[in-house]
């Protein structure tokens, strides 16, 4: 509760500080804020989260000449260390599979906790070189690497709100945040990879020039290649420019970051995740409850949840912008089948440019998931109202008042702007 109770005092500490103008005494405390509450939880403790094991090894795996996405931790474990079962792989299969058992030997601590180890790697190439690079400092590098990149995605911000005309202090928003600190640099979570990228492709979308929007579909290449949530901004981004070319040089990145790994394998644990992991969900949840008489409410319940997504896409392509593309974003978040804390970075910092009230409730509310550790199964169900009725009670409040204010399709929208 006191991290709460921390958010809180961060977002009124924002507001504040957006009232107060872009002189340099905001600027100073945005960054004085930041830094600290980034240094904070960077020398603290991992709490509860362990992926960063995960992220250690896939890098040791690179770092050997590896495909990351064709063995899994355990078979490793059983045809590298404990010799069975290698007459199911080729010769050159066998040769990969005792470097990385020799690796394995170097980093015992590491791969003993990695997660899901009866599973590859699920991490695109971006992420996964960025992994690489940290290997050989372990945690530390990891951390170090991320603080960076984190630092840079505020400088970003605060560039983004100068070209957009918004207040300076909006980006303590990010900034200031205690759940972002925590989750990215203290629970070492590798999201901020394609969040830096993100942020470029919206600066250099809102710049509208060819050139700018080419390098914007570079920009969101990269960040596909670091996290492949990205990839939902695409129809969007097409619809607003209306040329194929950004497609294509888009795609090109992407193509031309997987080249590497190109190979039967390519999708590593992907298909495994789209298709069982479920955790923190709220409108899934509900649609399962609702749906709970019927055949398979687990299908039912995520080709609903998908079906509200595509609307959501289209509804935003209709009249393409970047705030919708927020939107969409958010939607990502609100509908998909797993809702961990850090997924809210995805939008978060682009609220500071493009206010949703719901979506920012939604980026404080996520701090509950963690109780789900605290009250057990039992009271899992509770935690979940506790986190998502609000927000979608505020959805749809605000899709009531939308459709109330909404002209008559008999009445040209003068007259009814004239009428209330």
């Amino acid at each position: 509760m006191w991290l709460l109770a921390a958010q809180a005092l961060a977002l009124l500490g924002t507001l504040a500080l957006a009232r107060a103008g872009n002189g340099r005494v905001v600027l100073g405390l945005l960054w004085a804020g930041s830094c600290t509450t980034a240094i904070l939880w960077l020398t603290a403790v991992p709490v509860r989260e362990d992926d960063y094991f995960r992220y250690l090894w896939d890098g040791e795996t690179v770092r050997a000449g590896v495909d990351p996405y064709r063995f899994s931790p355990l078979e490793v474990l059983e045809a590298g260390t404990l010799r069975q079962g290698r007459e199911r792989y080729t010769a050159a299969e066998l040769n990969a599979l005792d470097r990385l058992e020799a690796r394995r030997a170097t980093v015992p601590e590491v791969f003993a906790r990695v997660s899901h180890p009866d599973l590859p790697t699920i991490y695109p190439p971006l992420s996964l070189a960025v992994f690489a690079a940290a290997a050989p400092w372990k945690l530390a590098g990891l951390r170090a690497i991320l603080f960076a990149l984190h630092m840079a995605v505020l400088a970003v911000l605060v560039a983004l709100l100068r070209r957009t005309g918004r207040p300076l202090g909006w980006a303590a928003l990010y900034g200031w945040h205690p759940l972002v600190a925590k989750e990215l640099l203290n629970s070492v979570h590798h999201d901020v990879i394609a969040v830096l990228p993100l942020l470029l492709f919206f600066m250099l979308w809102l710049g509208k020039r060819p050139r700018r929007l080419h390098a914007a579909a570079v920009a969101l290449g990269f960040a596909i290649l670091a996290k492949l949530f990205a990839i939902v901004l695409l129809p969007v981004f097409w619809r607003s420019t209306r040329r194929a070319s950004v497609v294509a040089v888009c795609a090109g990145t992407v193509l031309l970051g997987y080249l590497p790994f190109l190979s039967p394998h390519v999708l590593g644990s992907l298909p495994v995740f789209a298709r069982e992991w479920n955790y923190n969900e709220g409108f899934q949840s509900a649609l399962r409850f609702l749906l709970g008489a019927t055949a398979h409410p687990e299908r039912w319940a995520k080709a609903g949840a998908a079906i509200v997504f595509l609307g959501v896409v289209a509804w935003s392509c209709r009249r393409p912008s970047p705030r919708r593309a927020v939107l969409v974003l958010g939607a990502l978040f609100l509908l998909g089948p797993v809702q961990h804390p850090w997924y809210a970075t995805w939008f978060l910092p682009l609220l500071a440019v493009f206010p949703n009230a719901p979506l920012l409730l939604a980026a404080h509310t996520v701090t509950l998931y963690y109780l789900h550790f605290l009250v057990g199964p039992n009271g899992s169900t509770a935690v979940l109202w506790a986190e998502h009725l609000p927000v979608w009670a505020w959805i749809g409040y605000r899709l009531a008042r939308r459709l109330r204010h909404a002209p008559s399709p008999n009445i040209s929208p003068t007259v009814a702007t004239e009428t209330r």
